[in-house]
């Protein structure tokens, strides 16, 4: 969502009125209406994520100055991995609904302090709509940085292994070739070279590794498929899971997350659903554990396992894993996959 986007439904320029901090807060016209107001303010917000403030601050900002004006009790953006964003008090009391907003996170307001006026309805609506396309480009960019982060990390372990490393070899060559006539200062030569050539091989090892984050690898998957096709993942990694699993390779990572994709796109085929929960967890006894579920169909029992999960099959135990999959108790699919940490 773009500011001009904002701009054209407001019919207005984003402004910097009754703005003395900063925060917009009640219009100072008398006569701008609540819908104008809505639209200023969401302008803003936008434009505020766009700059340093960052999406937190100006969702905060926002929710300050149209808290009061919507006639709930409380405001609150709920969004997994970042920081529940409130306005007002009682969030969670019963009465509380929510609407839900890209990427799995939900806008929720609790009861009404008096019955609502349309205005109120459609301004809350809008918020939820601008809201979740602000949310959902945030989560976009993001991922479209990890990928250049990772590209560019790629990049540099290749020219520091093809050309700094081969260099630091080559010299050492020429040092070997001069000969034991070169004297004790050939000799702190070749042990200088040896000490380059190990610092670098290090630095292309964390590049890497760098590469294989596991729970980066699944967020971009998941982005990538709610995109794609609509399905949605639900990602919740276990406290400390992702320094225990930075471990592992790049090819265990890669194999890991084409298990997760293939489970949820059979979800969505054959499971005729288009939400997914997956669970990443540490065992006791150092096993990766990813859980996926879903709540669709269910398995045939006359089903043969597909191309691609006999595939992953000899993908997993080449990494030294496993996975089974099952019917659910309640019905649905469970795909339980296990790799050594």
């Amino acid at each position: 969502m773009t500011p001009q986007a904002v701009q054209r439904r407001s019919g207005r320029p984003p402004h910097q009125r009754g703005r003395a901090d900063g925060v917009v807060r009640a219009p100072a016209a008398p006569d701008e209406s609540l819908e104008a107001l809505t639209e200023r303010v969401l302008c803003d917000m936008v434009l505020r994520a766009r700059s340093t403030a960052g999406v937190t601050a100006a969702l905060r900002t926002a929710l300050d100055a149209l808290g009061p004006l919507l006639g709930r009790r409380s405001i609150a953006v709920e969004h997994a991995g970042a920081e529940t964003v409130r306005w007002g008090e009682g969030h969670g009391a019963p009465g509380t609904a929510g609407t839900t907003l890209p990427g799995g996170a939900r806008l929720t307001y609790g009861p009404a302090q008096a019955p609502p006026t349309a205005g109120q309805e459609r301004a809350l609506g809008r918020l939820a709509e601008v809201v979740g396309e602000l949310l959902r480009t945030d989560a976009s960019q993001q991922v479209t940085l990890a990928a250049s982060c990772r590209a560019e990390r790629a990049r540099l372990a290749e020219q520091i292994h093809d050309e700094a490393i081969q260099l630091l070899f080559a010299a050492e060559m020429e040092l070997g070739l001069a000969g034991a006539g070169a004297g004790p200062h050939a000799a702190r030569a070749h042990e200088l070279v040896a000490r380059a050539q190990g610092s670098l091989r290090g630095l292309v090892d964390q590049a890497e590794r760098a590469q294989a984050d596991l729970l980066q690898g699944l967020d971009a998957m998941a982005c990538d498929l709610e995109a794609d096709f609509g399905c949605r993942i639900a990602l919740h990694a276990a406290p400390g899971v992702r320094a225990r699993t930075a471990t592992l390779a790049a090819a265990e990572v890669a194999t890991v997350v084409r298990l997760v994709r293939e489970s949820a796109l059979n979800a969505l085929k054959h499971g005729a659903t288009d939400r997914v929960a997956v669970v990443v967890r540490a065992s006791a006894g150092d096993r990766l554990v990813v859980v996926v579920t879903d709540e669709g169909l269910g398995l045939s029992p006359s089903a043969e396992p597909s191309h691609g999960m006999r595939s992953l099959q000899c993908a997993m135990s080449a990494c030294g894993g496993s996975f089974r999959i099952g019917p659910r108790p309640r019905g649905g699919t469970r795909v339980v996959a296990t790799m050594p940490l």
